[in-house]
C-alpha cells in the first residue's frame, strides 16, 4: 500500500491506475517553497525549497522507486532553483530506496512568458489570477505564449528520446504555469493551480497516450495531442 505523503499522493495513485505503455512521463510541480511575498520578482528564479519541501520530495522519491516496479528513472529539474532542488531530492530519495536513476540533469523547457515586462506588470496588478485564467482560455493580449502553441511544444519536449525512453519512467519537475498550460491543452479544459508535487502522469506508445491528472483520466491519440 502506498504511504500517505505530504505531497504527491495523486501522482503515485495515477501510476498504478493507468495501463502500461512503452514510456511513462510525469510532469510535476516543485515541492514546497517559501512565500514569495516581499521578494522582488527578479529574485524569484533563485528561490529554493523549505526544509519541509526537501523532505517531502525525498519521501516522494522513495515511494516512486517502488511504484515504478524496478524501472529505470530519469529525473529532470527545469531551470528554477526550486525545480532543480526538487529533482535532486526526488532522485536521492529514489536511490535511497534502491531505485535506479540513470539520468539526472537540468532540462531547459521553453518559458511560458513571452513578454517579461508585461508579465511583471500583470503580477503587480492585483489581477494575476484573472490574467492566468484568461490565458488558459486562449485569451488574446496575454504576456504569455499562446496555449495552442505552448501545450504541443511541451509535449514534444517530453517525448524527445533524450528525455523519455521505452521501458523507463521520466520525471520532469517544473512550476505551476507550465503545468497549467500543458494540462489545459492536453485535457481541453482549464485544470486549476497544481499543488506541490502534483501534475499530469502520461503513459505513451507511438500512437496512443493514457493521461491522468487528479480525477481526470483519458485516452488520447498521440497525433491529436501533438496538434
Amino acid at each position: 500500500m502506498t504511504k500517505v505523503l505530504l505531497y504527491g499522493n495523486s501522482v503515485l495513485d495515477l501510476l498504478k491506475l493507468l495501463p502500461s505503455k512503452e514510456r511513462t512521463i510525469i510532469l510535476i510541480r516543485h515541492s514546497e517553497r517559501p512565500s514569495l511575498e516581499g521578494i522582488p520578482i527578479s529574485a524569484w528564479n533563485g528561490i529554493g525549497l523549505t526544509e519541509r519541501g526537501v523532505e517531502a520530495a525525498g519521501d516522494f522519491g522513495q515511494e516512486l522507486a517502488g511504484a515504478v516496479n524496478g524501472a529505470n528513472l530519469r529525473v529532470y529539474g527545469w531551470g528554477l532553483q526550486r525545480c532543480i532542488d526538487t529533482a535532486n531530492a526526488i532522485a536521492e530519495g529514489a536511490e535511497k530506496a534502491g531505485g535506479s536513476v540513470v539520468d539526472r540533469r537540468v532540462l531547459r523547457l521553453r518559458s511560458p512568458i513571452a513578454d517579461r515586462a508585461g508579465y511583471e506588470a500583470a503580477q503587480m496588478s492585483g489581477q494575476w489570477m484573472e490574467t492566468v485564467e484568461d490565458w488558459l482560455r486562449g485569451g488574446l493580449g496575454s504576456p504569455m505564449v499562446p496555449i495552442h502553441e505552448y501545450g504541443p511544444e511541451i509535449l514534444r519536449s517530453l517525448l524527445d528520446p533524450t528525455v523519455s525512453v521505452s521501458g523507463e519512467t521520466s520525471v520532469v519537475v517544473t512550476h505551476d504555469l507550465q503545468i497549467m498550460a500543458f494540462s489545459s491543452h492536453l485535457f481541453g479544459v482549464p485544470t486549476g493551480w497544481p499543488d506541490f508535487l502534483d501534475g499530469p502522469v502520461m503513459k505513451a506508445d507511438d500512437s496512443d497516450m493514457q493521461a491522468g491528472l487528479g480525477e481526470l483520466v483519458m485516452s488520447i491519440p498521440l497525433a491529436r495531442a501533438l496538434n
